[in-house]
């Protein structure tokens, strides 16, 4: 599944760090139950959990439009914003 072919109301879980601290999100994970999640970082306190839309993630990061086709349970990274995704 590509993120964009996802409905544009479709919830996301990120963090209050992505969304209001402008933090780069390197990784992603669209898990078992086809949701997605985009993080910053790999420790994660629930008390950070934000939920947008997939239209507000990609209007946030457009970089996200270059992540790959993932099929449920995958996961990718990146060290930053200028890298390409990797499948882990």
């Amino acid at each position: 599944m590509k993120i964009i072919n996802e409905e544009k109301l479709k919830p996301v879980i990120t963090l209050k760090q992505v969304m209001i601290e402008n933090k780069p999100i390197t990784n992603v994970i669209y898990d078992d139950d086809g949701d997605w999640l985009c993080f910053h970082a790999y420790t994660i306190k629930e008390d950070d959990a934000y939920v947008v839309s997939i239209e507000q993630i990609i209007e946030h990061d457009k970089t996200l439009l270059s992540l790959p086709d993932l099929r449920e349970g995958e996961k990718v990274r990146r060290s930053n914003i200028n890298e390409l995704w990797e499948k882990y």
